[in-house]
């Protein structure tokens, strides 16, 4: 019995010791970034360790999932922005309060909420322009009022987020939803029913449109493999990213990135009374940048896509109200349009680590004159 009970406890000794050697290289392989999902803390948690730190010229990053991708591995463009200035002599400490799947209204939130304890010198205003243009219903509220307009999210954490704290975990899981249906989440499905009624289009309307998508992206949206969103705006919104470029109010996108200007307006007051000094990056969407990263697009059942010569339109406007206003803004487009190298993941929205430098290496540039 005694021998029974140190093999099983040299078995699993073997296990566990297998299992993070395999953990430790799968994080180090060039495509880790394509594996799995690291949960990032909460920005609670992030603000509660970030307050430990001593005096140095404090930076806060708001953003979405563009900021908060790569974050707990370092390869963010706000982590390589802040390793670039600190190895010139920079005396800088950056928080990222970046969340995926969050917009204008939750940038003003964390900042209304952890802003005045935190006394930043820096505010870094992170807009994808691909879907933060959504202005908050009736506009962003008095500080006084935020909490009861727009109370604290409460996201309830479930087993599937367990998976999340290992990249291998992770990846086996994904792996195994492509071939077990039952341990899907049914979110694409989920998006696309919602996607119908916000649109008032009929069941017949949605096949129709599915069968001009990819076959293989569309079990990989129904196994997780890909982000549902973006199936369902290519089936109910085609030419999304054209009429977001081009800001023409009588399009439902123009009408809304434009309303959204005065949201972007209250969160550069709101900065400025934090005695912080607000800065603003433009993070285009990969179809204005090339047409090398069209064809993801285009497979899911896109139409115009925005990509023009010159910058779009829209972002011309931001551009010119945030000068206007006395805000320095860093547009990334001319920055990635000039990389002969991939900047964006394949399949998906975000950067590569390839953009992700890019990004961070010109955010670092452009604070090294702001900064004091």
């Amino acid at each position: 019995m005694k021998t029974r009970l140190l093999n099983l406890a040299l078995l699993f000794s073997v296990l566990i010791a297998g299992f993070a050697a395999m953990e430790w290289l799968v994080r180090r392989l060039p495509a880790a970034e394509r594996l799995g999902w690291n949960l990032v803390q909460p920005v609670a948690q992030r603000v509660e360790q970030f307050a430990a730190k001593g005096q140095s010229h404090r930076i806060i990053v708001a953003g979405d999932s563009f900021a908060e991708w790569m974050e707990q591995s370092g390869g963010n463009f706000a982590r390589i922005a802040e390793s670039s200035l600190r190895r010139q002599g920079r005396d800088v400490a950056m928080l990222n309060m970046g969340e995926a799947g969050s917009g204008l209204a939750d940038y003003y939130r964390n900042l209304v909420t952890y802003g005045p304890d935190i006394k930043p010198g820096t505010v870094v205003i992170a807009v994808y322009l691909g879907n933060d243009l959504s202005p908050f219903p009736g506009g962003l509220p008095a500080p006084d009022q935020l909490h009861t307009r727009l109370p604290q999210p409460n996201v309830p954490r479930g087993w599937r987020d367990l998976l999340k704290q290992s990249v291998l975990l992770n990846l086996v899981y994904r792996q195994a939803k492509l071939h077990i249906p039952w341990i899907q989440s049914g979110f694409t499905a989920h998006v696309l029913d919602y996607s119908r009624s916000s649109a008032g289009k009929d069941q017949a309307f949605v096949t129709e449109r599915l069968a001009r998508v990819d076959p293989q992206l569309l079990r990989d949206a129904n196994s997780d493999a890909i982000n549902g969103w973006d199936l369902a705006a290519a089936i109910f919104r085609p030419d999304y990213y054209d009429n977001l470029a081009k800001a023409d109010t009588a399009t439902a996108e123009g009408e809304a990135a434009r309303a959204a200007l005065v949201d972007l307006r209250v969160l550069y007051g709101y900065v400025r009374s934090l005695g912080a000094t607000p800065v603003l990056v433009l993070i285009p969407p990969s179809p204005w940048v090339d047409s090398r990263y069209h064809d993801y697009f285009q497979r899911l059942g896109y139409g115009r896509l925005g990509l023009a010569a010159g910058a779009p339109l829209i972002t011309g406007e931001i551009m010119a109200m945030a000068q206007g206003d006395g805000v320095a803004v860093l547009d990334l487009l001319p920055v990635l349009r000039a990389s002969d190298q991939p900047a964006y993941l394949e399949r998906d929205i975000h950067f590569n680590s390839h953009g992700q430098k890019l990004a961070g290496q010109a955010l670092a540039n452009f604070l090294r004159s702001l900064l004091p």
